[in-house]
């Protein structure tokens, strides 16, 4: 018992009864999360260098004279991605983050701390201002506004014997939940917590994946998750995190030891009321991505010059049938947290026969029955808008610009209004409507009446659910219009009108309609370029009708019988004290809870909980007994293993057990 420190009190455990979570109960939308690089506005990790670039090198005569793959070749990266030694000739190693970030993008702002272990000379420049450093303490602390340009790493020096290395690069506002062990942006959990369903496919870094056995995949330790793609923990993590199904991609070369290591990590950590969706790679059908030349090649290895011309799908179809029985093997004593995809060439009706049949393959023996018997979910796209950017319709589009000025102009003059800023204000109108005109005619109607109803009769002959794989806006310039700056304005500013809105409530509306379940909005977020418009929100601080409009669906209990446990796809909190001794309560779900200048107490429940006292001196209120706990140091950090659960804490003076009321511990007695 403590004396002094702490009274010990006996509370109503009433008053701290937990809630079961925060959230929607019943969401329906999936989305995909958008790839993890240097210029993503999506800013997912709380460690802004999980986001970095890989490392690169400099020669005095040329820039990135020495690629991240001839780093790695050379040995001038580790196994986890950070620097041993600079080549010879190198003046530099660099890493770049923070790169080209969106103006509106203001949650960037701010002061930064950076942190490194070893020994070595680092700078940060760039758009990095007021850096300052301190080799004491292996500390980097800089301001940071977002706009053109990168935050530089420049690794001029590193020491052979302790290299310098696990660079971190907190944002202050966050540097309490990293303390803490917290992962995530709390900004971007914000916006996506309420998803029914992540599809990991980019953050696998799926399209000409190059993993083959387990050893090849990447780790949570990585330098940065645009290495290799995020780790298979991480994606659980984020899963359970918020009470989401997770979608994941096998990498098309992967090994069956890769396949069942992979699945049994997800077996045996993503929470039993969860499903895990499965599907063999991306777009095995679309010979843009390297996984489709490869299977090309793969078939003809396998069955010869004379297999037919849809070898590659027959050969797809095969893996992806011989993927499905290695998850259903571990899975076995839990079948319905197993959803395996087949996922189809939407825009191309008869493609999907090769993929779900395979006979080469059945014949030969290399499956016992048609990949489409292991099946539960039939995957479609849902895009539209393609059409907009073709070369050929440049001189429409470009005809509906002057038209919808000249309209605004005109109107100003009648107005009295001024001209050129009326055009700046409306200019795009008219043009908006006829865009949006043009594509209810054109690609929209061809997917809901004539595509999409299609696939829905497949799907119900073979008795699966008709899910999509990624879906929404495909207005983007191709071919030369890429180069036409006032196009790429129009298609930017038309993606996130309320025409779009308006369009994508009728896509999700023709979706149902068709007879589709699963929505998966293709993705969360990304800045617009003249590459494409595909975030939902261009960044986290952004408000779009079309993200509106699929939040409203989202928070539609689904139309189709998918029953789960009470509580399934709520989520935790993130509470701050004020600068009063504040009392935190959390959910039964994963909590952080941040304490502040005052005697705070924090009251974890039964969750994988994040407790950070701050200053003062604070209490921790966990469930159960102290014998139902082990405990451990991690650094700064105490563990606290048990009841099936993590809690972690930092600047913790004290903890009580709510099977205990009143008995208040020193946790330095405990540990």
């Amino acid at each position: 018992m403590m004396v002094g420190l702490f009274v010990a009190v006996a509370m109503a455990r009433s008053a701290d009864a937990p809630l079961p979570g925060t959230g929607l109960a019943a969401p329906s939308l999936a989305m995909g999360l958008n790839g993890i690089v240097e210029r993503s506005s999506q800013h997912p990790f709380i460690n802004v260098m999980k986001t970095a670039s890989p490392w690169i090198g400099h020669s005095a005569q040329e820039r990135a004279a020495f690629s991240t793959a001839a780093l790695h070749a050379g040995g001038y990266l580790d196994e986890r991605g950070w620097p041993t030694a600079l080549p010879e000739g190198a003046r530099a190693l660099e890493s770049y983050v923070l790169t080209d970030q969106p103006e509106g993008a203001t949650h960037l702002r701010g002061r930064y701390l950076l942190r490194y272990a070893g020994n070595g000379v680092l700078r940060v420049t760039g758009r990095a201002d007021n850096v300052r450093y301190n080799y004491d303490t292996r500390e980097i602390r800089f301001d940071y506004i977002p706009g053109d340009g990168s935050v530089v790493l420049r690794l001029r020096e590193t020491d052979a014997k302790d290299p310098l290395r696990d660079i971190t690069i907190v944002h202050e506002d966050h540097l309490a939940p990293h303390a803490a062990g917290a992962i995530f942006n709390p900004l971007w959990i914000d916006r996506i917590a309420d998803l029914r369903l992540l599809r990991f496919t980019d953050w696998q870094l799926t399209n000409g994946s190059d993993q083959v056995t387990w050893a090849d995949r990447p780790t949570p330790l990585d330098a940065t998750y645009g290495w290799r793609g995020v780790p298979v923990e991480v994606m659980v993590a984020l899963a359970n995190r918020i009470g989401a199904d997770p979608w994941v991609n096998m990498p098309h070369a992967a090994d069956d030891a890769y396949m069942r290591a992979f699945a049994r990590h997800v077996h045996q950590h993503l929470d039993p009321s969860l499903r895990v969706h499965v599907e063999y790679s991306n777009e095995m059908w679309n010979v843009a991505f390297p996984q489709a030349i490869w299977a090309q090649e793969a078939a003809t290895a396998l069955w010869g010059e004379d297999a037919p011309d849809d070898g590659w799908l027959q050969f797809a179809g095969m893996r992806a049938a011989q993927m499905a029985d290695i998850w259903r093997t571990v899975f076995a004593d839990a079948p319905g947290r197993l959803s395996l995809v087949a996922g189809v060439h939407t825009a191309w009706p008869g493609l999907e026969v090769p993929m779900l049949t395979a006979p080469l393959a059945v014949a030969a023996g290399q499956i016992d029955a048609p990949p489409v018997t292991r099946f539960d979910a039939y995957a479609v796209s849902g895009f539209f808008g393609h059409e907009l950017g073709a070369e050929n319709m440049a001189t429409t589009v470009e005809s509906w610009i002057t038209a919808s000025r000249a309209v605004a102009r005109a109107r100003a003059v009648e107005t009295g209004a001024n001209p050129e800023a009326a055009v700046a204000a409306h200019g795009y109108e008219l043009a908006f409507d006829l865009a949006a005109q043009a594509l209810r005619q054109g690609s929209l109607s061809a997917l809901l009446g004539e595509i999409l109803p299609y696939h829905a009769e497949v799907a119900a002959r073979h008795d699966l659910q008709l899910v999509m794989y990624g879906g929404g806006s495909h207005v983007v310039g191709n071919g030369a219009v890429t180069g036409n700056a006032a196009l790429t304005d129009f298609f930017t500013a038309f993606n996130y009108a309320p025409q779009m809105g308006a369009l994508y409530e009728e896509l999700l509306a023709g979706w149902r309609a068709a007879g589709g379940t699963l929505f998966n909005v293709f993705v969360d977020v990304a800045p617009a370029s003249r590459w494409g418009s595909w975030g939902a929100l261009r960044h986290l601080d952004d408000d779009t009708p079309r993200w509106n409009v699929l939040m409203r669906a989202n928070a539609t209990p689904p139309h189709w019988d998918d029953p789960r446990p009470p509580g399934t796809f709520l989520h935790g909190v993130l509470q701050r004290a004020g600068d009063k001794a504040a009392r935190l309560a959390g959910t039964a779900k994963a909590d952080i809870l941040i304490g502040g200048p005052g005697d705070d107490v924090l009251i974890g429940q039964d969750g994988d909980d994040r407790l950070h006292g701050g200053a003062g001196k604070d209490r921790a209120i966990v469930p159960g007994l102290r014998t139902d706990y082990e405990f451990a140091h991690e650094g700064a950090r105490v563990i606290l293993r048990g009841r099936g659960n993590i809690v972690t804490m930092v600047a913790i003076e004290a903890v009580e057990f709510s099977g205990a009321p009143g008995q208040v511990h020193a946790l330095a007695d405990l540990i």
